[in-house]
């Protein structure tokens, strides 16, 4: 399992943007992807089941314009 944490912007909303992923990765079709706001430290965390650049991708472009920046972990 892979794990990406998302710093976001402070005027941001965790929740509100984990949702807005979550649609995002539905539309995409993808499955076993687990999308998890973190409101105190306004991050979103995103978990991996399968490594494939695909998914990879369509999150990174995503958060491009929200996060200030990322862990893998």
């Amino acid at each position: 399992m892979k794990t990406y944490r998302y710093m976001l912007k402070e005027s941001l909303d965790a929740a509100e943007l984990a949702e807005d992923l979550k649609v995002q990765i539905a539309v995409n079709r993808f499955c076993d992807v687990k999308i998890s706001p973190d409101e105190h430290r306004n991050e979103i965390i995103v978990q991996l089941h399968e490594a494939d650049g695909t998914i990879e991708d369509v999150v990174e472009i995503f958060m491009a314009d929200y996060k200030t920046g990322e862990i893998i972990e």
